[in-house]
């Protein structure tokens, strides 16, 4: 990003040159690039979520993404996403085309007191087909004591 303004995306050659400005200002990334690599999913600074076309630059727009949403991975067709609020622990499947929602999979943690934050999970990887993940939760179990002073 550039000093003193909003988050943007960059691209750098490795021949060497300046970063290129991909997106405006405040458009942010926020999941992995596109199965065939041609695009990747950004979020404006209101929320909504948008293709980047990585040949064009242009900014296709979708349906569906919440601000509260992170996009953990694509489908292997590349025409959905999976997509989700970590604290909620669920995610969801996100068609691009209509922005509809299906649930995809719950994460259930075994021993819940003490997760650090008040819940959720985090670094959620999907794989393409859905059928496996993985993601860490961070526990911090502490103990309460009760002292009493003698009359």
């Amino acid at each position: 990003n550039e000093k003193s303004k909003p988050a943007r995306c960059f691209a750098k050659d490795v021949a060497g040159g300046p970063p290129t400005p991909l997106t405006p200002e405040g458009y942010a990334q926020a999941g992995p690039f596109s199965p065939d690599g041609s695009a990747m999913v950004v979020q404006s600074p209101d929320g909504n979520g948008y293709l980047l076309s990585l040949k064009d630059g242009a900014l296709r727009g979708f349906n569906g993404l919440t601000g509260n949403d992170g996009v953990f991975a694509w489908t292997s067709d590349g025409r959905g996403l999976f997509v989700g609020a970590a604290v909620a622990m669920r995610v969801d499947r996100l068609d691009l085309s209509t922005g509809q929602r299906t649930p995809a999979m719950q994460f259930e943690l075994a021993d819940q007191p003490g997760i650090k934050g008040g819940g959720g999970v985090g670094g959620i990887s999907i794989t393409p087909d859905g059928r496996g993940y993985a993601y860490y939760y961070v526990s911090m179990p502490s103990r309460l004591f009760e002292i009493n002073s003698a009359p």
